[in-house]
C-alpha cells in the first residue's frame, strides 16, 4: 500500500485525543482539574484529585457508532476537533511548462512539435483551468505561486537549475495573488524546449527557501507539462540533454527535503509522467488528453488541491503528563462534498501493520503500529474518499472505535 505523506506531521496541534489515567472505557474518565466526561466521552484525564468535576456516565465511549462531521446534530457526538482541508496552511509553487509544443492542440501527439499560430492551442486551455482554479472561492486561503521554464529559445536551453529558481511570482495569499498569477500566464508565450529536470530542481531550490521562511505551512509543487522531457535541437548542438531519469532524480531530491512533487500533464505522451509523480512522492500524475480539455483540467487542479489539503497519515501528538492515550475510543469521520458524514470503520491485522487488511471499496483505518501508535494511516479507498474536492475530515475522541477490528 502506498499513501501520501504531504502534511503528516502538521496536525500535532490541531488535534486531541482521548486521554484517561485509567484504561476502563465504561468509567468515564476523572478529570485532575475538574474536567470530566459525560455522554459525549472521554476528554484528558488528569491524575490528581477531581477538583470541581465528577466521572460521567462514559456512555460516549462505549457506544462506537456513526459521528456526524458534517455538524447536522443527527448523529452520536463525541469530543473531538474538525479539521478542514481548506483551513490548513497550504501553499503550491507552480512551474508552468511553456515549451513550443504548448502551441499545439491537446489531441496533436509528438515528438519536438511546434505549432505557433495554430488553432485551440493547449496553453490557452491551462490558462482557463488556472484562472478559474486560482478564483474559485475553495482555493481562498491557500498559498501560491508560478515559475516557468521552456522560455529559451530551441537550441539555447539550458539545464542549470539556477535559470529556474527565481519565481516570476512569489507565493501569495489566494484571492490577493491571483491577478498575479493570471497576468504572468498570460504574459508567457509558447517558445522552447522541455528541460523538465532543471526546472524541477529550480522549483525545489525556491520552494525550499520558501518553506525554510514559513515552517508552520505545507508547501508543494505542481509541475505543469505537456510532454516528454527534451530538447532535441540542443542535443544535436552538444548542449543540454534532458531526460526521463533526470527528471525522476530531481522530483526524488525534491521529495527527500519535503517537498512533494505533483504533476499535471496536458496532451501526448503523457505516461511515463507517472514516474516523476511516483518519484515526488504523490502517487501518480493527472493526465488530461483529447481536443476540449479545460474542464478535465480544472477537475485535476482541484483533485491536487484536495490531495495536498487531506493528509492519508494523521500523526498522534504525545499525551499530557499523568495521561495514557486510550487508542480504543478514537474514531475517523469525514464530511463529503454532499453534506454526508460517515464515519470509517478501524482494521487491525498483526503488529506493526494493518495493511493487509485493508479491504478494497472499505473505508478503513489502522494505527502504524498497534504497540505504539505514532499515526492513524488511512486505507487506498479511503485515502480516495477525502481527496475528492470538498470534503472534511475529522477525527472524534472518545467513542468506542467503530469496527470491523478484524
Amino acid at each position: 500500500m502506498s499513501v501520501r505523506l504531504v502534511i503528516a506531521g502538521v496536525l500535532g496541534s490541531l488535534l486531541a485525543f482521548a486521554c484517561s489515567s485509567s484504561d476502563d472505557e465504561g468509567n468515564g474518565a476523572r478529570g485532575g482539574n475538574g474536567a470530566s466526561t459525560g455522554t459525549g466521552g472521554l476528554i484528558f484525564g488528569g491524575s490528581g484529585s477531581p477538583g470541581t468535576g465528577s466521572t460521567g456516565s462514559g456512555t460516549g465511549s462505549t457506544s462506537g457508532g456513526n459521528i456526524d462531521a458534517c455538524g447536522n446534530g443527527t448523529q452520536s457526538s463525541c469530543v473531538g476537533n474538525t479539521y478542514d482541508g481548506e483551513n490548513l496552511p497550504l501553499d503550491i509553487y507552480v512551474m508552468f511548462d511553456q515549451s513550443c509544443s504548448m502551441s499545439c492542440p491537446s489531441e496533436q501527439t509528438g515528438a519536438g512539435l511546434c505549432c505557433r499560430g495554430g488553432p485551440n492551442p493547449r496553453i490557452d486551455q491551462v490558462r482557463s483551468a488556472m484562472t478559474q482554479f486560482l478564483q474559485d472561492k475553495s482555493s481562498a486561503g491557500i498559498g501560491v505561486g508560478i515559475g516557468f521554464f521552456g522560455y529559451m529559445e530551441a537550441g539555447q536551453t539550458s539545464c542549470d537549475p539556477t535559470q529556474y529558481s527565481a519565481p516570476a511570482v512569489r507565493i501569495g495569499t489566494l484571492p490577493n495573488n491571483a491577478g498575479a498569477v493570471i497576468n504572468a500566464l498570460n504574459r508567457a508565450q509558447p517558445t522552447g524546449e522541455t528541460p523538465t529536470g532543471a526546472a524541477i530542481r529550480g522549483a525545489c531550490t525556491y520552494a525550499d527557501q520558501y518553506q525554510t521562511a514559513t515552517p508552520s505551512h505545507t508547501t508543494v509543487v505542481l509541475l505543469v507539462t505537456d510532454g516528454f522531457p527534451e530538447a532535441p535541437v540542443s542535443s544535436e548542438n552538444g548542449g543540454c540533454t534532458p531526460s526521463m531519469p533526470d527528471a525522476v532524480q530531481a522530483a526524488q531530491t525534491c521529495v527527500a527535503a519535503g517537498l512533494p512533487v505533483y504533476v499535471l500533464g496536458v496532451g501526448g505522451r503523457l505516461q511515463n509522467l507517472n514516474e516523476i509523480a511516483a518519484a515526488g512522492g504523490t502517487e501518480r500524475a493527472y493526465l488530461v488528453e483529447g481536443a476540449n480539455v479545460s474542464g478535465a483540467i480544472l477537475q485535476a487542479l482541484n483533485e491536487i488541491r484536495a490531495n495536498a489539503q487531506i493528509p492519508c497519515q494523521l500523526k498522534i501528538p504525545p499525551a499530557p503528563a499523568g495521561t495514557n492515550l486510550v487508542y480504543d475510543t478514537v474514531n475517523v469521520a469525514y464530511c463529503g462534498p454532499t453534506d454526508v458524514s460517515e464515519t470509517f470503520v478501524r482494521v487491525k491485522g498483526p503488529e506493526g501493520s494493518a495493511a493487509a487488511d485493508c479491504r478494497t471499496g472499505e473505508n478503513g483505518w489502522y494505527y502504524d503500529n498497534d504497540r505504539a501508535p505514532k499515526q492513524i494511516v488511512l486505507c487506498d479507498s479511503a485515502c480516495a474518499t477525502v481527496s475528492r474536492p470538498g470534503g472534511r475530515l475529522q477525527l472524534a475522541v472518545g467513542c468506542k472505535s467503530m469496527g470491523p477490528i478484524r
